[in-house]
């Protein structure tokens, strides 16, 4: 007897092999959907994207590793990210590996707390220098 690809386990889902590669292609398009939008990413939706990329056979390498989700997480897109540091998007993608910025279907995505923690240092430097 095969186990399926999808179990309710009680109030919890256990997601296997396939199942979990397409619960990662449903987050991530989801999440690109609402940084198009503008739209907060719900933290959960986030949670669930950093599961399947750990626990997907195929390990969705194309993306820039980051650091594991916790529900105080909120995403930004790159506009929002050049708003905050007082750049331009483009500057913004330049350096967007120096903000743990990963990449989801061509759209770099920030977690706020870096991109604030960045300019923080960056501020920082500056008034030493």
């Amino acid at each position: 007897m095969t186990t399926p690809p999808i179990q309710r386990l009680g109030d919890a889902v256990l997601l296997q092999g396939r199942a979990v590669d397409a619960a990662y292609l449903a987050a991530a398009a989801t999440i690109h959907q609402l940084t198009q939008k503008g739209a907060p990413i719900p933290a959960p939706l986030s949670a669930l994207l950093s599961a399947c990329r750990s626990a997907s056979t195929h390990r969705h390498g194309d993306d820039a590793p980051t650091a594991p989700s916790t529900d105080s997480t909120q995403q930004i897109d790159t506009t929002e990210a050049a708003h905050l540091l007082d750049r331009t998007p483009r500057s913004v993608q330049r350096i967007a590996r120096s903000l743990d910025g990963r990449k989801l279907n061509g759209t770099w995505i920030f977690d706020r707390a870096a991109v604030l923690e960045y300019r923080t240092m960056r501020d920082q430097t500056e008034r030493a220098s």
